[in-house]
């Protein structure tokens, strides 16, 4: 079962015409499969307030306003909440959904204040409470999401129901309530859902690429127009990005921050951005080839061949041991480790080594004044 909370409200008559009427988008039109009848309008099945017709809120909204008239200093008395059921459950009678709510306001802490519960779907219920009741007690209701979760789990495994997930992906929309309606009365994706796969899927191909405009360019290939958004400062630097379907007749534009959270703008320029150098040390992909180059080793030596010197046996980023016999000071001057070891003293390659300063330097070449010198002193030798 999954709860959603509301704003609240001042007056409980406007949500009572909400829930009793049609809907904003035909919403409270569904069809009973038991009895074959189609219901337009929300329905109370149970609460801690009686009504003559189900189908009317005069009664329950009086009743309510009655009550949060004893508490004039209270700015939003009204609480709303809505339950739906997960795909996978069982459709619930009206007495089973009435006693699912009236188990979910126990966890609540309302079971004793004004309420009602009215059904306006098969799979969904909407509870309206007044947060005052009749001795004037106010439920303050500060962490009513955490307590709405938790009052779901046991709501879940009371009644035998699938447990919903609880954790959301930070990256991804969760589908409004209105497209839900349009999946289920037409059978088709809203815009939105077709821009994320779209769109998420050209950030990923551009992913550490450093350009946006190969990312506009793979979001053009798969049928997206992608507009940016730039600051009104002098520099005109991108601040954002705008998409909508390149093949509707009036493209309706999205925010990219609309279309799916890691389509915002700091989200999208970090993995558009070139990679650092610490990031391309710990890349998945470079450790996925450190494990492949150190598996071919280890069957070139389990048939006998000796791999190559240069490869290494740690992973990418990580600190690399020194040579045998070189420890401490020696480890990071290998001069000095030499001497330590016993080991000769390497020597510049295809010069004599000059002893200067401790040092192997070149030979000096000789300069056009030291050659003038030599000859004057060969002359005066004659």
């Amino acid at each position: 079962m999954i709860a959603k909370i509301t704003k609240r409200g001042g007056d409980p008559g406007g949500i009572a015409g909400y829930l009793h009427g049609p809907g904003r988008a035909d919403e409270h039109r569904w069809l009973e499969e038991s009895t074959g009848i189609t219901h337009v309008g929300g329905a109370v099945i149970g609460g801690t307030i009686v009504v003559a017709d189900p189908r009317i809120g005069a009664r329950w909204v009086s009743q309510m306003r009655e009550a949060i008239a004893l508490r004039p200093d209270i700015a939003a008395p009204v609480w709303h909440a809505s339950l739906r059921l997960a795909p996978e459950d069982e459709r619930l009678s009206d007495f089973g959904m009435a006693s699912a709510a009236a188990r979910f306001m126990e966890g609540m802490g309302l079971e004793a204040n004004p309420w009602v519960v009215i059904r306006d779907a098969p799979d969904a219920c909407h509870i309206v409470a007044s947060r005052v009741d009749h001795a004037a007690g106010v439920w303050k209701g500060r962490l009513d999401q955490r307590e709405a979760q938790k009052a779901c789990q046991a709501v879940e495994t009371e009644f035998g129901l699938v447990a919903a997930p609880r954790g959301r992906n930070p990256d991804r929309r969760a589908p409004s309530q209105r497209e839900n309606w349009m999946v289920q009365r037409t059978g088709q994706v809203s815009d939105r859902a077709v821009l994320a796969e779209k769109v998420l899927e050209a950030a990923q191909r551009t992913q550490w690429s450093g350009s946006t405009v190969w990312f506009e360019r793979e979001c053009t290939k798969r049928g997206v127009l992608a507009v940016p958004s730039r600051s009104a400062g002098g520099n005109r630097t991108v601040s954002g990005y705008r998409f909508a379907l390149a093949d509707a007749e009036t493209p309706r534009w999205h925010k990219g921050s609309q279309v799916a959270g890691a389509l915002s703008w700091p989200k999208l320029r970090a993995r558009i951005a070139e990679p650092s150098r610490e990031e391309l040390r710990t890349m998945p992909i470079l450790q996925q080839t450190w494990a492949q180059s150190q598996a071919t080793a280890g069957r070139m030596q389990t048939h006998g061949v000796t791999p190559a010197r240069s490869a290494s046996t740690h992973p990418p980023g990580a600190r690399q041991p020194p040579p045998a016999g070189r420890t401490g000071a020696s480890a990071a001057n290998p001069r000095v480790g030499d001497q330590r070891a016993g080991l000769p003293r390497p020597r510049c390659a295809g010069l004599p080594p000059i002893r200067s300063g401790g040092r192997c330097s070149p030979a000096r070449r000789p300069t056009a004044t030291a050659g003038r010198r030599a000859q004057t002193t060969s002359s005066r030798s004659r």
